[in-house]
């Protein structure tokens, strides 16, 4: 609610009508209904005198003279000053919640929650379709509207019950840290591509991306970068503002992810964000958190950009904050002729094309995540000229005519749509404001310029061919504005029902704008993420519109009508096939082998199956065939000298037991895993494997594909050990034995061992501090303490326990034992060496590399290989995953076939 009006000595709040309050927003503990007291100035006869006026600890907020007379007029309180001639005079605290809540033409909006609208299960009804999915218990953990858990197709913030992972998949930094803590501005120079690498990719930045977010201006970039070029090394590590090396790399990540080579998916996606690592440590050593600069907000806008469509939303919403934070912090959200008057006109362009764009990203994502508008406090008017006529400044007519256009959009959206559907509150409530709100998207769309507005697919075909950057600004400019003009017809309140034709027509016009961008620019079409949550999101709106109209009696016909449903079957239909396309080349995509030790994890998998079969278009097998589940075998460790194998796994009797109870079930298992141990000597050690796949085929009936038997092998042992060959040869042939009439394909994988290939990798640490006891102590027997730059979970847990080969730059000397630490302080940090003089390598990691390379300590993590490459439909909550999202939209489908045959019977009889 909204008061305006005369000044606060002649305004009178909302009263109650014969003693039935009525809830106000500003004054909802005005407490006048209940006045109907005795007048207790003056004893009565009989009575004891009256008691001292007891104090409320509740704010008054009606009228002085109503409280001091308790004026009570024939049980009706209306207008009390009228009807006393006198003026109603408030406390100070009245008149401040007054001024404070204002009118809406002060630019100010009042929200409180509205009476919620509940559905068949009790639970309140999001009051609006297009944030209504089909997973509701999904959407009850969100903290954050609705809308989150189904609405996109990677991490959404705050939507777990758990603690909130605000760092993206798994809980890993977004911008992995290759650097050391002393190169300074030289180590992300010393990393830049080649020139004529860096100009390609900047190619395809300005082809692909300045576009749709035109951030930099071009000519003054190139003029910088070809300067900067020119520059000796020492002069680029000395001279060099460090944002504007950040805004390289920044770009060259964004490049990278629109590159048209045949480079695998999962490289490109390493260089992108070895970039970005590098944007991102250009900006710490600017220290961008305490000194803002129009580089450093240009370089985290575009670091936004590429979270998002590196499947990082989440930490694009926060990255995002930082940029509008350092936006105020500049004044970028203030008129540029009124905080530097003395800048000249392209400065003051400049701040304003900055602004816009901070001010367009924060309301796009607020959009998708269904969080409140970030940059609402401004008093910058779109009209104000983005042009200069130097020629250094000069810009297209169309880029200006986009950039007002993004930028009127968004000035509507923020608080009319954004700022409801953060609280869940319906974006209109009367029928007027639904009617004066669609006007002024009418008004938006009329201010566009025509090239933006009158187009059709042949048409836009015909121009991408001339002119393909205008093409790129036309669609996504088109499925902004329907998107959002769809979010407004689908909301719906008590009075205001959702327009059902109106909501369907809205979304078709946006998913079709997508529709045509995929056809046109396939490859970019499947980095720009933040496209690909809105054309979801489109289609699971026309989903829930004819889902829901399909239940209600006197709304069946409208489902029925022929037009309507063709045209939105054939949408879905072709974002599935759209999905299918992108699910191809996407990590996400890719279907794992699952460890199965027990049978509650067989029930688990098995009810997973089955609510994966309500959801998708398929039944309870064709789920369960597309699982590869193994099971963990426990080693005796016979022979072995280091015995990990005894702490994974179950026995050879429980496995058979969990393998006869799936396959009982339907669900068939694809094989065994097992470690034998460090340097097994046992001729032996895989008899339990080949025994339990004869078993398995023999009493159950079921031929395994794949046998994991570890590594283990003894290459090199400090015992008397058979010779490799002999050693090999019975492993074979008692395998051989085992298999030699298996039909079909038996694989076979083993780790091979660091001394059988080679030296699989090292690590280099340095030494930070040696400490001796004291100088008498014997360090025989209380040795000197040395701590190292990495400790057991940087990479040293390779080293508990087990002897390797150390090697320092320093000449060879005395050595003898030493304790050595780490950062992590645990008690796994303490290890044997021979000499800690200086920078130390630690040689042959082999299998536990990942045990080091954890990204936090500057070593990448090794690149993944998976065995298959299919969509594995085991766990119900990666329903955000492509596949997950393609068997939704399936089910959707399918629903609407169902619905619309029993209406049709129904109409029939």
């Amino acid at each position: 609610m909204s008061t305006s009006g005369p000044s606060p000595a002649d305004w009178c709040p909302t009263l109650a009508i014969h003693g039935i309050g009525l809830q106000s927003l500003a004054f909802a503990s005005t407490s006048l209904a209940n006045a109907d007291v005795k007048d207790a100035s003056t004893p009565v006869d009989g009575e004891k005198p009256p008691k001292n006026k007891q104090k409320r600890n509740k704010l008054t907020l009606s009228c002085h003279e109503c409280v001091e007379r308790k004026t009570k007029i024939g049980h009706h309180y209306l207008l009390l000053g009228v009807k006393r001639q006198t003026d109603c005079r408030y406390t100070h605290v009245a008149n401040l919640l007054k001024e404070t809540t204002g009118s809406a033409s002060n630019g100010c909006r009042i929200t409180t929650t509205s009476k919620k609208k509940y559905g068949s299960n009790g639970k309140p009804r999001i009051p609006n379709i297009a944030d209504r999915g089909m997973l509701s218990d999904l959407r009850a953990s969100s903290h954050g509207a609705d809308a989150l858990s189904i609405g996109l197709l990677s991490n959404v913030p705050y939507s777990s019950p758990s603690a909130s992972n605000v760092f993206g998949i798994g809980s890993e930094h977004p911008f992995v840290n290759y650097w050391t803590g002393e190169g300074g501005l030289h180590d992300p120079i010393s990393v830049l591509p080649e020139k004529i690498q860096a100009d390609i990719l900047l190619s395809r930045y300005f082809e692909c991306v300045d576009p749709v977010y035109p951030v930099i201006h071009r000519q003054t970039f190139y003029a910088d970068y070809e300067y900067f070029w020119q520059l000796k090394q020492q002069e680029k590590t000395s001279s060099t503002d460090p944002t504007f090396v950040a805004l390289i790399f920044a770009m060259l990540a964004l490049g990278t992810q629109f590159v048209t080579s045949t480079t695998p998916f999962q490289e490109r996606k390493l260089t992108a964000e070895f970039y970005a690592s590098a944007s991102s440590q250009s900006l710490r050593i600017a220290t961008y958190l305490s000194s803002a600069s129009l580089r450093s907000i240009q370089a985290m806008v575009l670091l936004a950009y590429f979270l998002v469509n590196n499947n990082h939303t989440s930490d694009a919403w926060a990255f995002s904050g930082i940029s509008i934070r350092q936006a105020h912090a500049m004044g970028l959200h203030r008129d540029p002729t009124i905080v530097t008057p003395d800048a000249n006109l392209f400065e003051k362009q400049q701040r304003r094309k900055i602004w816009q764009a901070v001010l367009l990203q924060g309301t796009s994502l607020a959009v998708i995540l269904s969080l409140p508008p970030p940059a609402t406090h401004t008093d910058i008017s779109v009209e104000n000229p983005l042009d200069d006529s130097s020629s250094i400044a000069q810009s297209d007519f169309a880029d200006a005519a986009y950039i007002r256009g993004c930028w009127t959009l968004a000035n509507l959206v923020q608080e009319t749509i954004c700022s409801p559907r953060s609280l869940e509150l319906p974006i209109c409530t009367t029928v007027r404001q639904r009617s004066k709100l669609i006007a002024d998207f009418r008004a938006v769309y009329q201010s566009f310029p025509d090239v933006f507005r009158s187009w059709d697919p042949d048409r836009i075909t015909a121009m991408a061919k001339t002119n393909k950057r205008v093409v790129r600004q036309t669609l996504f400019l088109t499925n902004n504005y329907f998107h959002n003009l769809m979010l407004v017809y689908a909301s719906e309140s008590p009075d205001v029902p959702a327009n059902i034709h109106a909501t369907l027509d809205a979304a078709h016009d946006a998913i079709t704008a997508f529709f045509t961008f995929f056809s046109l620019f396939e490859i970019e079409a499947c980095a720009w993420w933040g496209f690909n949550h809105r054309a979801f999101l489109e289609a699971l709106c026309i989903g829930n519109v004819l889902s829901e109209t399909a239940l209600e009696p006197e709304d069946r016909n409208k489902v029925t009508e022929g037009p309507l449903l063709v045209r939105a079957k054939a949408d879905i239909i072709r974002m599935i096939q759209i999905m299918k396309v992108m699910g191809e080349d996407s990590e996400v995509a890719r279907q794992r082998y699952y460890a199965v030790d027990s049978l509650s994890q067989v029930d688990h998998i098995l009810q997973a199956a089955r609510e994966v079969a309500e959801l998708g278009d398929g039944d309870v097998a064709t789920v369960l065939a597309e699982l590869k589940p193994f099971c963990r075998l426990i080693s005796s460790s016979k022979g072995s000298d280091k015995p990990f194998s005894t702490h994974f796994g179950v026995s050879t009797e429980v496995a058979f037991k969990i393998i006869e109870k799936a396959k009982s079930d339907g669900l068939t298992f694809v094989g065994l895993s097992g470690y034998r141990g460090t340097q097994n000597l046992a001729k032996d050690a895989f008899v339990q494997f080949s025994k339990l796949f004869r078993d398995v085929k023999g009493e159950l009936g079921i031929k395994m594909k794949l046998a994991n038997i570890g590594g283990g092998w003894a290459g090199i042992s400090t015992k008397d050990a058979p010779s490799f060959t002999d050693y090999n040869k019975t492993t074979m042939d008692d395998f051989s034995s085992a298999f030699a009439d298996w039909d079909g394909k038996l694989t076979m994988t083993t780790e091979p061992g660091r001394a059988l290939i080679s030296k699989a990798g090292w690590l280099q640490i340095h030494v930070i501090n040696i400490s001796q006891p004291s100088l008498n102590t014997d360090l025989s027997t209380n040795p000197s303490r040395v701590y190292l730059s990495a400790g057991t979970h940087h990479g040293l847990k390779e080293g508990s326990k087990i002897s390797f080969e150390w090697h320092t730059c320093h000449p060879p000397g005395t050595t003898g034992p030493c304790v050595l630490y780490g950062p992590t302080c645990d008690s796994d940090d303490i290890i044997l060496g021979k000499d800690a003089n200086g920078n130390e390598k630690i040689y042959g990691p082999a299998a536990y590399g990942p045990s080091y390379c954890t990204s936090f300590n500057s070593v990448p993590p090794p690149k993944v290989i998976y065995v298959n490459y299919e969509q594995s439909m085991i766990d119900r909550y990666l329903i955000s995953s492509i596949p997950g999202i393609m068997r939704l939209l399936t089910a959707l489908a399918k629903e609407y076939k169902r619905v619309a045959r029993q209406s049709l019977c129904l109409m029939n009889n």
